[in-house]
């Protein structure tokens, strides 16, 4: 038989860590959570970065840009004039390069996904080959 602890036992072990933390902390985590898990599930957050992003300003422009370089492996001036090419969008540049297309199939792909980036292109360990431009899918860099 398998050994298990009953509810008092539970509640006696968790009460220091309960009463040590600012009151709310364990709801606050748990939205957290909720809220990250509701951003993948509509497609908004590509690995841990959220790529659902339209640049409407020189800092989106930057992080724009910097998520393209870390998840694509491009040198930051590629990134710069793909980010122009997908009119802003970072979820656009991202299909646009993944898969080598033009932004209105990029577009398209997107559509027939839901939205949801990790279908078009994989996830951030294996690309998904290039469409039209005949490439060889790109190796990631960092954290898988």
């Amino acid at each position: 038989m398998r050994a298990a602890y009953d509810v008092d036992q539970v509640r006696a072990a968790e009460e220091p860590l309960l009463r040590s933390l600012p009151d709310g902390t364990l709801m606050q985590r748990a939205a957290t959570a909720l809220a990250r898990r509701c951003a993948s599930l509509l497609g908004k957050v590509y690995g841990n970065l959220m790529v659902d992003l339209q640049v409407t300003c020189e800092k989106l422009r930057d992080r724009g840009e910097r998520i393209l370089v870390e998840t694509l492996g491009l040198p930051r001036p590629r990134a710069a004039a793909l980010l122009e090419e997908a009119a802003g969008h970072v979820k656009t540049a991202l299909v646009m390069e993944r898969r080598g297309v033009g932004r209105e199939q990029a577009h398209a792909l997107l559509d027939q996904a839901d939205g949801v980036i990790a279908r078009v292109v994989g996830d951030l360990g294996v690309s998904a080959p290039a469409a039209e431009s005949g490439g060889a899918p790109r190796p990631k860099k960092g954290k898988s």
